[in-house]
């Protein structure tokens, strides 16, 4: 396998750092970040360049790191790119350069990307609690839909009822006046309670 780019970078930090690193030294001598970092560990293992094992302990409470100790594959392909580089380009090989950081600006990384995980939690927690309210507006207003929906049902229903009424009322008064039915003189037999009797329905109409 031809070794290039971060795999290069990572191996060589190895070879640098005495033939055994951890995580944290990677990242200081190589400059990648976690993510690239966890996949030179597994890609880097598979073809048996490095054993990958853990420290005795973390800094702090933290989980101990991953440690990349080179085998013998591992520097022979170290050597064999040297030589390859050697022959391509004519001249000495030259390490890849490699970004330090010192234990100051390790720290302080450390720190400014804590805070840009702690932000992201926040804001994933506020998209969380958007999306719950939307949800919780969606349902608020299908409810007045349903519900205005009905009461205009009941409104249409009432006019037509009320249009109904009307026209019955028009159609009594109508054949009121064609008997010569007192309707005046009716509402007040009705509203006082009047006996309806043969004699009592007869003297409300009034003979031509």
């Amino acid at each position: 396998m031809e070794l290039t780019g971060d795999s290069l970078v990572f191996l060589s930090a190895v070879d640098t750092l005495s033939g055994s690193a951890t995580t944290p030294e990677l990242r200081v001598e190589t400059g990648l970040s976690k993510n690239k970092i966890h996949y030179q560990y597994q890609k880097l293992e598979d073809e048996g360049f490095i054993e990958v094992s853990y420290a005795d302990s973390g800094v702090g409470n933290r989980i101990p790191p991953k440690v990349a100790t080179l085998t013998t594959e591992g520097v022979e392909a170290l050597q064999q790119e040297k030589r390859n580089l050697e022959a391509s380009e004519g001249g000495p090989y030259l390490e890849p350069e490699k970004v330090v950081l010192s234990r100051s600006e390790f720290v302080e990384f450390q720190e400014e990307n804590e805070e840009l995980q702690r932000r992201l939690n926040v804001l994933e927690q506020k998209q969380s609690e958007l999306l719950e309210f939307e949800k919780s507006a969606i349902d608020l207003l299908q409810r007045r839909y349903d519900y205005l929906n009905e009461l205009n049902k009941r409104v249409i229903a009432l006019s037509e009822w009320r249009n109904d009424v009307n026209h019955y009322l028009l159609a009594c008064e109508l054949a009121f006046n064609k008997i010569n039915f007192d309707f005046g003189k009716a509402l007040d037999v009705v509203s006082e309670d009047y006996n309806y009797t043969d004699e009592g329905l007869k003297a409300l109409y009034q003979k031509d």
